[in-house]
């Protein structure tokens, strides 16, 4: 757990950019973000203390819609079957409107899982998805 708290205090290279980065390079960096933002939980001081976690998530955010812009969801399917849970889950919110029937799976995973913090995360998403809404601004 220490290595992983860490790696989530320690923030991405600010170069390259996103938009200097090549697509394999993209898809390194979202499962760096998306690793980091699971260690995040691992630093907090109080389970109120959110800024970590949300720099991070944001990241993970920021390279989804690289990725969109890109028309490069797909690069991100392969960690639909991570083994860290956060990664798994932003994975799959990223890729629901490429890979439906997968990433809805991936979630439904997720939302059963003992994870109580990924378990709602999850369950937010599929019902946003479900009722036609955005689950990531700026991706779908």
């Amino acid at each position: 757990m220490l290595a992983l708290a860490d790696r989530a205090r320690t923030p991405a290279a600010k170069r390259p950019t996103l938009q200097e980065m090549s697509v394999h390079e993209l898809a390194q960096r979202f499962e760096d973000a998306a690793t980091r933002e699971f260690a995040a939980r691992f630093v907090a001081v109080e389970p109120t203390d959110m800024t970590l976690h949300n720099r991070i998530a944001g990241e993970v955010a920021d390279i989804c819609r690289e990725s969109k812009r890109r028309d490069k969801l797909s690069t991100l399917l392969p960690f639909l079957d991570s083994s860290i849970i956060t990664t798994r889950a932003q994975a799959a919110r990223t890729t629901i409107t490429i890979a439906p029937e997968r990433a809805s799976e991936v979630l439904e995973g997720v939302r059963a899982s003992k994870d109580y913090y990924e378990q709602l995360r999850a369950a937010e998403s599929l019902e946003r998805w479900r009722a036609g809404k955005t689950i990531i601004f700026g991706v779908g």
